[in-house]
């Protein structure tokens, strides 16, 4: 009942941004998308490695909140010349139940189809690899047949054309709501052509990363 859609695009030849996808068990997904702060090796070893804790404290931990608290116990003490991360972690269950926790991620946009809009899930809370005692408290929402939900990175909306305008929010809703109706891949898809027409040949200054996620059925 649920349609997964992913684009990574690397800025340079190695990537900070990262999407990881697993399965809890026999009816439950863990999505996640995480940003490092930085570029090119450095950024990405230290995303692999936050990627790796991450992903077991996932399979041993009952909520996404204490997942988050325990990976971020290791990265702190692992994290580089202040190297931190920002990371949003989901369990995505069969009946579309959301259980979420966010690390200092952009927020996750909502579509609701019963409504028609787009709503700001939750609170940005704070990066992994900083403070071993920040609490990463857990949310809720509930998937309706026809929404969807939107990961994404900051190298989305903050992609530029030649004249340093940014792709932007604005333009962000407008696509998604054009392609509101579409399947989980053309959606992907026409919102990666957006950024690109939009860039045009302005070589790209970061990542951008995303993850769609539609219920299909109820």
């Amino acid at each position: 009942g649920l349609a997964l859609a992913v684009h990574w695009e690397p800025a340079l030849g190695v990537a900070g941004d990262a999407f990881d996808i697993s399965l809890v068990d026999e009816h439950r997904l863990a999505v996640s998308i995480s940003d490092v702060e930085g570029k090119g090796m450095p950024a990405a070893l230290f995303m692999a490695s936050a990627r790796s804790v991450v992903r077991a404290n996932v399979a041993a931990s009952e909520t996404p909140g204490l997942a988050l608290e325990r990976a971020n116990a290791v990265l702190c003490a692992e994290a580089p010349n202040g190297m931190f991360v920002t990371l949003l972690l989901l369990r995505l269950s069969a009946d579309g139940r959301i259980r979420y926790a966010n690390a200092g991620h952009q927020r996750p946009l909502l579509y609701r189809a019963a409504t028609d809009d787009f709503i700001d899930v939750g609170a940005p809370g704070f990066p992994l690899g900083i403070d071993p005692n920040v609490p990463y408290p857990a949310g809720e929402e509930q998937l309706a047949s026809g929404d969807f939900l939107l990961l994404y990175t900051a190298g989305l909306t903050d992609a530029n054309d030649s004249l340093f305008a940014l792709f932007g929010r604005e333009r962000l809703l407008a696509t998604l709501h054009e392609a509101r109706r579409l399947p989980a891949d053309e959606m992907r898809a026409r919102l990666r052509l957006a950024v690109e027409g939009f860039i045009g040949t302005t070589p790209p200054y970061d990542d951008v990363t995303f993850v769609l996620a539609r219920r299909t059925a109820s």
